[in-house]
């Protein structure tokens, strides 16, 4: 559950700052207390309000995903360049296995 709300919070950040972020600084307390349980009943039945949050997320989801300036398709181009750099730079410093 708790790497689901992770994923989304991640996913605003795409879509709505163009950056990933991965150390969840902010929310960590909130990521936590759902770890731990917060939205679990004595007989690990899932609380509804869990159900309502993800709602919720996933309609902003959809919101930023219209809503996005992100382009459509990525520069695939530019991808491979990058690709073929590093790889380029892994067998000129001889750190491949």
């Amino acid at each position: 559950m708790m790497h689901l709300v992770r994923l989304y919070l991640m996913c605003f950040d795409i879509l709505e700052n163009e950056k990933i972020v991965t150390k969840r600084t902010k929310e960590h307390d909130f990521l936590m207390e759902i770890r731990n349980g917060k939205y679990i009943t004595e007989n690990n039945d899932v609380l509804p309000e869990f159900f309502e949050l993800v709602d919720e997320y996933e309609k902003r989801l959809e919101y930023d995903a219209k809503n996005t300036s992100l382009p459509e398709e990525p520069d695939y181009k530019r991808i491979r360049e990058f690709v073929a750099s590093v790889n380029e730079e892994i067998i000129r410093e001889g750190r491949f296995i």
